[in-house]
């Protein structure tokens, strides 16, 4: 991996040397087996990236530039988070029928030997390390400037927290690795998935106090976490652990950050780089400003025939004046048939000008979250209540007023709108179900045989032939 980044009072040999450095921080003797790694075989040279405030943000745009590469749980691809847990639940079925890695994840028949499952364990497992050894020579150098240390740590504990959050929410108890000691990694057992949630909220907390509100560098582009982003994904945590009043309360510092974010009421533009909507983006590799997201390339529709396409139930959720059929669905007639495919992202031609980042956390989700979080406190209706939130999402939509005005009624409109509005999103959807309790029975109609069982993925079969402590498959496997 090459990643080059321009600094006026830098040669060319030291952005050689820094692209080296990147390259070992984000290498592992095996990347389909991270947890029985060697010893890292350039540990001295890394030190020397902390030598320098320049060198060491380098290395963390590293970092973010790896979440994009092909094959990793957050690339946006085929093998991404976003497309295998649209396949898990009902949002996407595989069009191509060739690849039956993805087509156990759309039966739900997954074996511990599926590589796409291994490619996101390993490619979560891989950032965590890096940023454990990050983290580690970045706490010791006495070369970085304070306010640049404060926000590059608050970085690093973000991206853990996020991997972390994705590993316990798709595989269970997972193990927790806080080190880049790899002899101590490599004996790593499964952690409670209880204490793994309070190390993600332990990590966000101190990233909120570390990060600065404003977006760093690169004019100001929302590509690297600030104390919003980190709020934004704590809002999160706490509406998934049912921690209701701290959910409202982290959505709403968010929402109230009126100076950075609104909702976009152009449905066409809510995707483009450093979009008001966008909380949290990733940018796609560029050489000279062209490019496009793999979101935008693999559901254009001529490309998605080869991967993934919208089940018909994802396009029958939408009424038919909901503003998101129109602007975030798009077609293809192969008569007899007509194939329907995510349009979020408009750009598919890597050769035109890049104007879209890869969404990751969006402010649409925080007022859902609001709501829902308000709807389980009984804020039902009136000034802020949940049904304010749900009807701002809605009116973006097109959309009347929900009627909905008893709690039961709201949470279930606020679960239709999270549908409606995050599908195909960092598997929103699949998330939602689990948490809810809900997989079996909106599922088994299309996937009969379903149980509670298939609610998390199998750990990696070859994982446990390296270690021994990670003891028992999670059931069903």
């Amino acid at each position: 991996m090459n990643i080059y980044f321009k600094h006026t009072n830098t040669s060319s040999c030291k952005l050689m040397y820094i692209t080296f450095i990147i390259s070992v921080l984000m290498t592992l003797e095996s990347c389909t087996d991270f947890l029985t790694l060697d010893p890292p075989p350039s540990k001295i040279g890394i030190d020397d990236v902390f030598e320098s405030n320049v060198t060491a943000t380098s290395a963390i745009l590293g970092i973010y530039s790896y979440l994009l590469d092909g094959r990793t749980f957050a690339s946006g691809d085929a093998t991404s988070m976003s497309s295998l847990a649209g396949l898990s639940g009902d949002e996407l079925t595989n069009y191509a029928r060739y690849d039956k890695y993805s087509l156990e994840l759309e039966s739900n028949t997954i074996r511990p030997d599926n590589l796409h499952i291994l490619s996101l364990w390993s490619s979560m497992y891989k950032v965590i390390y890096s940023s454990n050894l990050y983290k580690e020579r970045l706490e010791a150098s006495v070369k970085i400037d304070n306010d640049v240390k404060s926000q590059l740590l608050g970085e690093v504990l973000f991206i853990r927290a996020f991997c972390n959050f994705y590993l316990v929410n798709l595989f269970g108890d997972v193990p927790l690795v806080l080190t880049s000691d790899y002899s101590s990694n490599a004996r790593a057992s499964r952690t409670d998935s209880d204490r793994v949630y309070d190390q993600i909220m332990s990590d966000l907390i101190a990233a909120r106090e570390l990060l600065s509100d404003d977006y760093v560098a690169r004019s100001a582009e929302r590509i690297r976490p600030n104390r919003s982003a980190a709020t934004a994904l704590l809002a999160r945590v706490y509406l998934f652990r049912n921690d209701w009043a701290n959910a409202e309360a982290m959505a709403t510092e968010v929402i109230d950050k009126t100076d950075f974010y609104e909702l976009v009421d152009d449905l066409d533009a809510v995707f483009l780089k450093n979009s008001r909507e966008a909380i949290w983006q990733l940018m796609p590799s560029t050489v000279d400003g062209t490019g496009a997201t793999e979101e935008g390339e693999i559901f254009w529709p001529n490309n998605a025939l080869n991967y993934n396409i919208l089940r018909e139930s994802s396009v029958d959720m939408f009424s038919p004046n909901d503003l998101r059929l129109t602007y975030w669905v798009t077609n293809l007639v192969l008569d007899p048939d007509t194939l329907y495919f995510p349009a979020k992202y408009k750009q598919w031609d890597s050769s035109a000008p890049l104007t879209e980042y890869s969404m990751v956390l969006r402010l649409a989700e925080l007022y859902l979250i609001r709501a829902e979080a308000r709807a389980k406190q009984d804020e039902l209706v009136g000034e802020n209540s949940a049904s304010e939130d749900l009807n701002r999402i809605r009116k973006r939509a097109g959309l009347q007023d929900s009627d909905a005005v008893d709690a039961n009624g709201i949470l279930e409109a606020i679960a239709r709108e999270r549908r409606a509005e995050l599908f195909t999103e960092w598997g929103h959807r699949w998330f939602d179900l689990k948490r809810t309790g809900h997989v079996v029975d909106a599922l088994s109609g299309l996937k009969p045989g379903i149980s509670t069982n298939d609610a998390l993925y199998p750990i990696p079969e070859s994982e446990f032939s390296k270690n021994s402590n990670l003891g028992l498959q999670n059931d069903g496997y």
